[in-house]
């Protein structure tokens, strides 16, 4: 299994492994912790790869980060090559969307399942994104110590929604069935390339661990401890932007390139 050992020493994990449900809430625990969320190289002007050779080597060679095309990829070759059963799919991000709103298909979650049980699992959202697998139990609260969660019907599809300040609110939707590959590589193209696409116009860089989340959204730094502080650091220079991504997560730029985000303009870069 010479992408797994790949894997469990790009995440830290030293246990065994096998196709159950405590490898999967361990695994997916650990891979939000310590690989990182983000759209570095969409602001720099390149597009992204979603083929096996492609991820493996920015994810685990380069120990790079990505978006939800990179990382759910990589977890579902990884779960695959444990013996899980993974089923792709693919939704639409409902997150601070009008209701009337039509957003588009453009982000790649999995079903898994395993000892008899289904669970939604999503290592790359980001912001809000799952800590753990949430189980396909509509209408169950979920994950109660900490931003509760639950999945919802809405039509044909499903809604995965966040409890904030006593408000449930859409995370995203989608159809609980296999999402072909093209139309996983057609997401992926709108979402790296297209101008209006909010990975083109916004810096959007996460982790999350078992005490706190650690948000990078353009110039806000937000570190949300578990136990309710937040602590927010409002960015003041490019310079500062560069230095919290190395520090905070373990990101550098090439040398000699800069990002290219509306964003990211300083007074003093006028």
């Amino acid at each position: 299994m010479y992408l797994v050992d790949k894997y469990l020493n790009r995440v830290g994990f030293e246990g065994e492994v096998s196709p159950n449900v405590s490898t999967l809430f361990a695994l997916h625990s650990r891979h939000v912790a310590t690989i990182p969320f983000e759209n570095l190289d969409v602001l720099l002007g390149k597009a992204i790869s979603i083929s096996r050779d492609g991820i493996i080597s920015k994810i685990l060679d380069e120990r790079r980060g990505g978006y939800c095309f990179e990382h759910n990829h990589l977890f579902r070759w990884v779960l695959e090559e444990i013996g899980f059963k993974v089923v792709p799919m693919i939704s639409r991000v409902r997150w601070q969307a009008a209701s009337d709103e039509f957003t588009p298909l453009t982000h790649m979650i999995l079903k898994v399942e395993v000892d008899g049980q289904t669970f939604l699992a999503d290592v790359g959202y980001g912001g809000l994104g799952l800590i753990e697998p949430l189980a396909f139990d509509i209408g169950k609260v979920q994950h109660e110590g900490f931003e509760p969660r639950r999945l919802v019907e809405r039509g044909r599809d499903c809604v995965h929604q966040v409890l904030i300040k006593e408000v449930w609110e859409d995370l995203y939707q989608f159809e609980a069935a296999e999402v072909l590959a093209i139309d996983l590589e057609v997401g992926n193209w709108y979402s790296c390339t297209h101008p209006d696409a909010h990975f083109k116009n916004a810096i959007l860089t996460a982790v999350a661990t078992d005490r706190k989340r650690i948000i990078l959204n353009n110039t806000k730094l937000t570190i949300r401890h578990y136990t309710g502080e937040v602590v927010v650091r409002e960015l003041e220079s490019y310079e500062e932007v560069i230095e919290v991504l190395e520090t905070e997560f373990g990101l550098s730029l090439p040398s000699g390139e800069r990002l290219n985000c509306p964003e990211l303009i300083f007074d003093a870069d006028k």
